[in-house]
């Protein structure tokens, strides 16, 4: 029997054509705030997160030939370690120390290749979306700015919603049991339709930080009840929320005569 093995040749083209197709090369937890080496294909490559997304590149600057993975991300973009070269997200080098930033040669640019972050953390984020965690989280960043992409702020922003959802995804879980297991004995007499607007007021409770729309809130909910006991029926919510939407407008409204009249 002859042995089954492949020539040169033969791996050099079977190589070539694996390149048109997706490969796993690191976990996503690995890749952190620093450049990281791997290998693809028998080609060595850096993954680094720049803009908060993942990049690839051949593992060479242009320059001297020294392997990118051992520089540093600085202001997201990739630094070599041996003379400085700096690299945007696109590969193409923005700064070579030496020159004072003047005089980059076009060609002064590393491989670029595809490189996508694939499902994991994604898919569980993507269970657990739900209008009040998402709500919860908005609220929670509202102060920051929106194009903070560091990797540090990405895993706080993640582990807060996962958090938010979560919980909720407990209570109601543990809710749903109790009422299939308990159902039964509750009288019908007990009104229990209150339950699931008790699940929204966790969007309203954050937003009450301000006096209108403390203001807003409180004559709103102060409309409804007296438009429902008046007999209005269904309409009553809708008047509850023009009415909130008014008097939290007035508050806050920025007519010099409205402002001498809260003084």
């Amino acid at each position: 029997m002859t042995e089954n093995r492949l020539d040169q040749a033969g791996e050099a083209a079977l190589y070539r054509a694996l390149r048109r197709f997706w490969h796993p090369v690191l976990w996503a937890d690995a890749l952190g705030d620093r450049p990281v080496a791997a290998t693809l294909l028998d080609e060595p490559i850096v993954l680094v997160r720049l803009d908060g997304e993942v990049r690839a590149f051949k593992d060479l600057c242009v320059h001297r030939g020294t392997a990118l993975s051992l520089g540093w991300v600085e202001d997201d973009h990739l630094v070599c370690a041996y003379h400085g070269w700096t690299y945007d997200p696109d590969g193409v080098c923005t700064r070579i120390p030496s020159s004072h930033g003047t005089n980059i040669p076009r060609r002064a640019r590393i491989t670029p290749y595809l490189a996508r972050e694939r499902f994991g953390r994604r898919m569980l984020i993507a269970y657990f979306m739900t209008d009040q965690a998402y709500a919860v989280s908005i609220t929670r960043w509202a102060g920051e700015p929106t194009d903070d992409a560091r990797p540090e702020t990405i895993e706080r922003r993640c582990s807060y919603f996962l958090g938010a959802g979560l919980t909720l995804w407990t209570a109601w879980q543990a809710s749903t049991v109790a009422g299939a297991l308990l159902g039964n004995a509750v009288p019908d007499s007990v009104p229990l339709g209150f339950a699931v607007p008790l699940v929204f007021l966790v969007l309203l409770v954050p937003t009450l930080s301000k006096l209108h729309a403390v203001v807003a809130a409180a004559v709103g909910g102060a409309a409804t009840v007296i438009a429902l006991e008046l007999g209005v029926g269904p309409l009553s919510v809708m008047i509850g929320a023009i009415a909130g939407v008014l008097a939290g407008a007035l508050v806050d409204s920025d007519d010099p005569v409205v402002r001498a009249a809260h003084r």
